[in-house]
Parts: C-alpha cells; sequence; structure tokens
C-alpha cells in the first residue's frame, strides 16, 4: 500500500511522461548546455552523475558509491550526489547513515533545477534520480522530501515478529 501511495506522489510530482525509462541513450552534455556550459568540473561531476546512477540502477552499489565520493569532492554538497548516496546506503540497511545524506542534501536542494531522465526505486522505499541533459524544470526539494518521508516511516515501523 506504502509503495502505490509513493509512486502516485512520483508521478503527481514529476508527471508520468518524466518517470518512463529512457530508451535513446543520453548524450553527454555540449558546451552551450546551461547546466554545464564550458566548465569542465561541472563537465565531470554530470558526467559522474550519469555514470553513478547507471551502475546504481544495474545493481553495481559499490562502483556507484566510489564515484559518488569523487563527485562529492568536486562539488561538495551536491544535493542529487548526496540524494543517490542515501540510495546506497538503504541497499546496505544503513538507513540512519542514509537520513543523514539526505538531511545534508535538503538545504542545498531548494533552488536546485533538473531534468530527471530516470529514477531508480531501491528496495520499494527509496528513489534515486538520474539527471537529464538540459535545464530542467523539477525542483529536487520535494523529492528529497518525500525520501525522507519515507525513511523516516520505515525506520518507525515495528520490527517483524
Amino acid at each position: 500500500m506504502i509503495l502505490l501511495l509513493v509512486l502516485a506522489g512520483l508521478v503527481w510530482l514529476l508527471g508520468a511522461e518524466r518517470i518512463r525509462a529512457a530508451t535513446v541513450p543520453l548524450e553527454i552534455p555540449q558546451s552551450d548546455d546551461p547546466n554545464t556550459g564550458s566548465d569542465p568540473r561541472k563537465m565531470e561531476v554530470f558526467k559522474g552523475l550519469e555514470l553513478s546512477f547507471n551502475l546504481l540502477e544495474k545493481g553495481n552499489f559499490e562502483k556507484s558509491e566510489v564515484i559518488l565520493k569523487e563527485v562529492l569532492k568536486k562539488e561538495p554538497g551536491n544535493p542529487l550526489a548526496l540524494n543517490n548516496m542515501a540510495a546506497i546506503m538503504v541497499k546496505q540497511n544503513k538507513y540512519d547513515k542514509a537520513y543523514t545524506y539526505l538531511n545534508q542534501a535538503l538545504p542545498r536542494a531548494k533552488g536546485y533545477l533538473l531534468q530527471i531522465n530516470r529514477v531508480c526505486q531501491v528496495r520499494g522505499l527509496f528513489l534515486a534520480f538520474k539527471p537529464g541533459k538540459g535545464a530542467g524544470d523539477q525542483e529536487l526539494e520535494p523529492l528529497i522530501k518525500m525520501n525522507i518521508d519515507m525513511i523516516l516511516q520505515y525506520m518507525s515501523l515495528p520490527p517483524l515478529k
């Protein structure tokens, strides 16, 4: 039931077309991309976010985590990287660490606009996001709040007997 409510909320937030899986490979941003411009550091961050998501989606959480740590070295506090690091923590059953990453991301997520290319669900209670090329119109803050709510709900559940 919770999963249905979460998915309904995601459809409402993003619109049904944005969450369908892309069948065409994502192009590497060009120098006229408003998200990266000609800044090589931003290009590396974008590529790292994209690659780490692809690995996360394929279940290669260890390599994804290594890449996200590199992204966070280049751009400390990147809210999308922090959100996707939290997804890895959820997969590793480290819900307290996931909650910490999300709380670090939340104040930086307001006004952080992105185009979401794909969504990856982790353990049925968390969503990781792949950035799309170009300027976005989806603010990250409500998505991170939704992930925080899902983590808090899960952590408050009594253990199964």
